[in-house]
Order: structure tokens, then sequence, then C-alpha cells
């Protein structure tokens, strides 16, 4: 009888522990009617998110290679569309981007990459503004800027940068030098958690 009640409570806490890593993912989420995002619209659970074995850095490679040409011939600079692309274009592509990195943003704090993280944690989406708090290692901020037709990145590690949208190849790019959203945002978490990231790129619209 012993053993019986001892298995039965071992149960009821993994059941519990289960049900509180739901809840804290659903309390991340934005309220409903939050500008910018349709509650539960394109929330399809994509592609890879924390990748081991080098994926950050072959995904890399294969978004700032040209295409078709060898990974390691160097960076094409794609050209970026910014005050050239249109506002609903703009809030598409800029919403679909935020989307994709806030669910791998919340699969790299549930995962084994933040059980080592000190002091608050968490992945917010909010009238297009997104937060990954990563305790006492620094906190990313990217948000929407309509007027300029950008992405604006806050990293506790490069600072802010502002990213413009290439049409041809659905990419992110920082004008001053070239380099793209995601493999910027892939390094600097594969340095901050000591684990290679890899995230995904958006979803067709």
């Amino acid at each position: 009888m012993a053993g019986l009640l001892v298995g039965l409570g071992a149960g009821l806490g993994a059941a519990a522990r289960g049900a509180g890593r739901l809840g804290a993912r659903a309390g991340r989420r934005a309220a409903p009617g939050a500008p910018g995002r349709a509650p539960g619209a394109g929330r399809a659970r994509p592609w890879l998110r924390g990748a081991r074995g080098g994926g950050g850095q072959r995904a890399a490679a294969a978004l700032a290679g040209g295409a078709g040409g060898p990974a390691g011939a160097g960076p094409s600079v794609p050209s970026p569309a910014g005050g050239g692309l249109e506002e609903v274009r703009f809030h598409q592509e800029a919403d679909a981007a935020l989307d994709a990195l806030l669910e791998a943003f919340e699969d790299l704090l549930d995962g084994p990459e933040g059980e080592g993280l000190e002091g608050e944690t968490d992945a917010t989406l909010a009238a297009g503004v997104l937060e990954l708090r990563l305790g006492d290692r620094g906190t990313f901020v990217l948000n929407k800027q309509a007027p300029n037709r950008q992405i604006w990145l806050s990293s506790p590690i490069s600072g802010p940068l502002r990213y413009d949208f290439c049409g041809e190849r659905r990419v992110w790019v920082y004008g001053h030098d070239g380099s793209l959203l995601h493999p910027r945002l892939e390094e600097e978490l594969s340095q901050l958690l000591g684990v290679p990231v890899l995230l995904p790129s958006p979803p067709p619209l």
C-alpha cells in the first residue's frame, strides 16, 4: 500500500509540473486583440529550434552565402527594400518574423538551454514588440518600426541595430555591413547560452 501511494504521488507531481509549464507559456502570449497579431493565427509548430552540433553556424552560412554558391565563398549583400516596401507587406513580413522568433524563444526557455539561467526569464510579444529576457545574461528587444519599414534590435552584446527587409530572399539586413538578423541572433544566443542555437525562418505568407 505504501508503495502504491508513493507512485501515485509522483505521478500527480509530474502532471502538476507539466501543467505549470503550459501555464507559463500561455502567460507569455499577448492579450487577445493586441495590435499586429491575430491570436492563434499561423501558429503551426515549425522547424528546429535549439540545435546542437553547429546547426546555427550552418544556417548562417546558408543565409549569408550567395544562392547556389559555396558556403565559404563569402557573403553576398542583399539589397534592402527600405522605404520602398509597401506598408501592408512590411507588417505581414515583420509579424511573420516576430511570431516565428517568439515560438523559437519560448522553446529555448522551456528546453535544456534555459535551465541554467538565473533571474527572470521570459519571452513576450505585444503591439509589435518582442522581448526575450535571459535573466542575468541580458535582454533582447525587437520591435517593428513602420515609418522606417524596419525591425529594430536591441542586444545585450551588439547594442542597437536597425534591419531593413530584403524582398528577394525574405531576410532582414543590417545596411552598414550586410549582416542578417537571424544569423546574428543565432550567434549571440549561442554565445550567451553556451550551446549552438538554430532559429527558424518565417513560414511562407
